[in-house]
């Protein structure tokens, strides 16, 4: 006897194959992404900037010109020439320095209520060195009219070399955590008519190397990712053909909560998963190392990972790791564990001597 067919309604599908399709399905996201801990770190106070004072240099090489204070009209055809009075539109200010002031106050690093008196002495070196070569104080207040920001900028230049910032340790950041993890998602769709070069190798000149868009990755998840510079580039070679390495990827916006200033975010360049651990990994230039953003980055990025560490048992995960990493060190020799050993923050109590 012919056993009957059992009858299956459209759009219900049978138990095992349900099972068959979630465990494939979970096994794929598994394999094209990288999941991260709901970790979110904030300052807990305001960084604080100030400048040294100090005496500027090289005032001699300031040279301008007051503006005229008449528009001369000329016939094109006869070259006949007509001289008009002019009124310059720009505000008068009751202090030479002020049209200086006025313009440095304008740089966001710039506190006047704090920085008000080292403002003035500078203006008034500035102001000093026009009355050298300009005989009369309408030309100096028609050349500061005129050149105010400029004089304002070559005063500010010199101003950052004297700029320090209190930098936040890590007891300066709060740390609220959840017990969700996020995935993260695919970094970009190229263009119809963009060609997709070959990451290994380098753009030329390597300026242009954040145009491109590259593939032919053997680790990453995503067929095609883009660098900002040639030594992103470069780690990504050295990352990809690492043994230990899973997968990696580079994040795309907001898919980190890491608060290195108050309402600032940083972004790592990648994120990478080995048999052993997982990784933030940030790449600079060694003459940007110091800069107190790439610093408090730094700092921010380690709390995170540090917190993320506490919480790994429970959550049966890889423990994370910061490396920061100097551009120079990425070259043809150059391995994932042999930069992580020598660059890891979060292993290490501080950062290896950059020197």
């Amino acid at each position: 006897m012919t056993r009957p067919m059992q009858a299956t309604l459209p759009g219900i599908i049978e138990g095992p194959r349900v099972e068959n399709i979630v465990s494939v399905v979970t096994n794929t996201v598994a394999d094209r992404t990288i999941s991260i801990p709901e970790i979110v770190v904030l300052p807990k106070r305001q960084v604080t900037f100030r400048f040294a004072d100090f005496d500027l240099k090289n005032l001699e090489a300031i040279y301008v010109q007051p503006i005229d204070d008449g528009l001369i009209i000329q016939n094109l055809r006869t070259e006949a020439r007509t001289y008009l009075a002019k009124a310059v539109d720009d505000p008068r200010e009751s202090r030479m320095e002020d049209y200086l002031v006025r313009h440095l106050i304008d740089f966001d690093e710039i506190d006047y209520d704090t920085h008000a008196d080292l403002l003035y002495k500078l203006a008034e070196q500035v102001v000093a060195r026009l009355c050298t070569y300009l005989t009369t104080e309408p030309e100096v207040e028609r050349a500061l009219l005129r050149h105010g920001r400029q004089l304002a900028d070559f005063i500010f230049a010199q101003m950052m070399h004297h700029y320090s910032e209190t930098a936040l340790a890590e007891d300066d950041y709060e740390v609220r955590v959840t017990r969700g993890f996020t995935l993260l998602k695919p970094p970009l769709n190229a263009a119809q008519d963009q060609k997709a070069r070959d990451f290994r190798v380098a753009v030329t000149p390597a300026s242009e190397t954040r145009r491109h868009v590259f593939s032919g990755f053997q680790k990453c998840p995503w067929p095609l990712q883009k660098f900002d510079s040639d030594a992103e580039r470069r780690l990504a070679v050295v990352i990809d053909a690492e043994r230990s390495v899973e997968k990696w990827m580079k994040p795309g916006r907001g898919e980190f909560h890491i608060d290195y200033r108050s309402g600032e975010t940083y972004e790592p360049n990648f994120v990478v998963e080995t048999k052993t651990s997982s990784l933030i990994v940030e790449v600079k230039a060694r003459n940007e190392l110091e800069d107190p953003i790439v610093q408090a980055k730094a700092t921010a990025a380690t709390k995170w990972c540090k917190t993320a560490n506490e919480n790994v048992t429970a959550a049966k995960t890889k423990p994370w790791h910061y490396a920061l990493v100097p551009d120079d060190q990425i070259t043809g020799a150059a391995t994932l564990d042999g930069l992580l050993a020598r660059f890891s923050r979060t292993a290490n109590s501080k950062f290896e001597s950059y020197r």
